[in-house]
């Protein structure tokens, strides 16, 4: 599968396929990437196209020095007394955030520079989260008198825990790089020239792995995360028809040989 670079009708998102991974750029730099609603439609619709162009990886960065300032404030100071059209763009925007952590792709964000509101979200629904030293986080509902759902708030309290969730929701406070990484809101921190070679490095360990089981167990650690327990028979029934998988037969080969597997 060659390279191949394309735009949505959104061309402040770009959309690349480079062999199986595939990486989306916010490519908003005038306005630190702030997304309107109409960025997080055309998010959604390229999630799904990553896994219709069978993708293996899907990587989610910036072409700026900020990642997502979040909310795009000037529509938003449009629509923010109409009710109707702000309860329609949080459904979107958690609809897209779904998407994205239900995918059956292995997903990294890379972070370089401001992650807020949104973009927090976005980064949490991905798998990996690399971030360089110059990255901050933050969650600022409490500074526009505004509350988070209960989802979202569950998704930030999987990751760092409820008193750590409480320390940004509550005080609003700007996250540095460092101190998100003792929180555990980011996997690794590098500088900026270590970054993307840390990043293409995870790449090839994803690759080198079974596509299948990455998606099985991305499945099954939803299923955890929502508190489903127990093995249904959904479950099991996916447990049991990975050994009749053709990357079971290449995986278990690959073992007997003290070969490498090769999946597809």
């Amino acid at each position: 599968m060659s390279s191949e670079i394309s735009e949505v009708p959104n061309a402040e998102l770009h959309y690349q396929l480079d062999v199986r991974v595939a990486t989306i750029t916010l490519a908003r730099a005038q306005r630190k990437n702030a997304l309107t609603k109409a960025h997080w439609q055309d998010l959604h619709t390229l999630f799904v196209r990553a896994q219709t162009d069978q993708a293996r990886v899907l990587i989610l960065r910036s072409s700026a020095s900020v990642f997502c300032a979040g909310a795009d404030i000037e529509e938003l100071q449009t629509h923010i007394l109409d009710t109707a059209w702000m309860q329609a763009n949080h459904a979107q925007v958690q609809a897209t955030t779904e998407t994205l952590a239900k995918t059956p792709l292995a997903t990294i964000a890379i972070i370089e520079g401001a992650c807020v509101g949104g973009g927090v979200g976005l980064i949490a629904a991905c798998d990996f989260r690399y971030a360089s030293h110059q990255a901050s986080f933050a969650l600022t509902p409490a500074k526009l008198g505004l509350s988070y759902s209960k989802r979202d708030m569950q998704a930030i309290i999987a990751l760092i825990g409820t008193a750590r969730a409480k320390e940004l929701l509550l005080s609003a406070r700007s996250l540095p790089a460092l101190q998100a990484l003792t929180f555990g809101l980011i996997h690794e921190l590098h500088a900026v020239n270590t970054l993307h070679p840390a990043v293409q490095e995870k790449v090839q360990q994803l690759l080198a792995c079974s596509g299948h089981s990455i998606a099985a167990l991305k499945q099954n650690f939803g299923e955890l995360q929502a508190g489903q327990f127990a093995d249904d028979q959904a479950a099991a029934e996916r447990f049991s028809q990975m050994f009749a998988s053709p990357d079971f037969a290449s995986g278990a080969q690959a073992f007997l040989s003290k070969t490498i597997a090769k999946f597809a």
